[in-house]
């Protein structure tokens, strides 16, 4: 979206703006009955408090704002989410796990060994995060920002992808739960080489900083309320129904405190 259409809008959105509240628009739009609409949200202490549905057009409908309305509140909280989510932990290159699965690895200790086996299991979890958050950078800046105007096929992207990343991530908080002695004895094994020495202090404190949140970790892990079923593709599938009715209610309450049209 170009700064003179978002001018355009937000001028528009002005109207209905309390004198306390700040305003941004989304850089995306739906069209219904031909008309593109875009969502103005309005802030108050950094938190959305309302919005309002404008068109670059004249003469906004309401029936057709609010069927553009789940459209455009879907894609713009889970790609939220999924940047929230992704980027922090994307962020954690994968040099950290390379440099110490690289040390020779010659012992008997079954522990250490299934610890150096779950980590590099977290290695391909880690390669797998930075992979999809690479793909969907790469379709939100190069493709969905410069055409603007959302599909279903975007809207079932981005909640697939979300989903998809929830259960990446409970997947990789499980197996750090799990499997925490291993890893630690991993460590200890990795401290009796020489080549430990020589490795930099970030790498050497990698699996002790891992193990040093499991208590924030938990409850992060416990936060994400995954429905687990033993058939991946049930569970997927069951999450995925369940965030459809997530939004599906919280919609229903943002009409609400939809501003325009009336």
């Amino acid at each position: 979206m170009d700064k003179q259409t978002g001018d355009f809008l937000l001028k528009k959105g002005k109207k209905y703006k309390k004198w306390s509240e700040q305003m941004l628009v989304n850089p995306f739009y739906w069209v219904e009955n031909g008309k593109p609409y875009y969502v103005v949200v309005y802030l108050a202490g950094g938190k959305s408090v309302a919005s309002g549905f404008f068109s670059t057009e004249d003469g906004e409908v309401k029936e057709d704002a609010l069927r553009a309305h789940p459209k455009l509140s879907i894609f713009s909280e889970l790609s939220t989410n999924i940047f929230n989510i992704g980027e922090e932990r994307a962020a954690v290159g994968t040099g950290y796990f390379i440099d110490l699965l690289a040390i020779p690895f010659h012992s008997d200790d079954q522990q250490a060994a299934k610890g150096r086996d779950i980590f590099a299991e977290l290695l391909k979890y880690q390669q797998d995060f930075i992979a999809m958050m690479k793909e969907f950078t790469d379709y939100y800046d190069n493709d969905v920002l410069i055409r603007g105007k959302l599909e279903e096929s975007d809207i079932q992207k981005v909640q697939e992808t979300a989903i998809t990343l929830q259960l990446l991530q409970y997947r990789i908080g499980t197996t750090v739960q799990n499997h925490a002695e291993g890893l630690q004895k991993f460590e200890d094994y990795l401290k009796t080489r020489e080549e430990w020495k020589k490795l930099k202090k970030d790498s050497q404190s990698f699996i002790k900083g891992i193990l040093s949140r499991m208590g924030q970790a938990k409850k992060e892990l416990d936060a994400l309320n995954i429905i687990v079923d033993e058939n991946p593709d049930k569970m997927f599938q069951l999450n995925y129904d369940h965030m459809i009715k997530k939004i599906a209610d919280a919609n229903e309450s943002q009409r609400n405190h939809i501003r325009y049209p009336k």
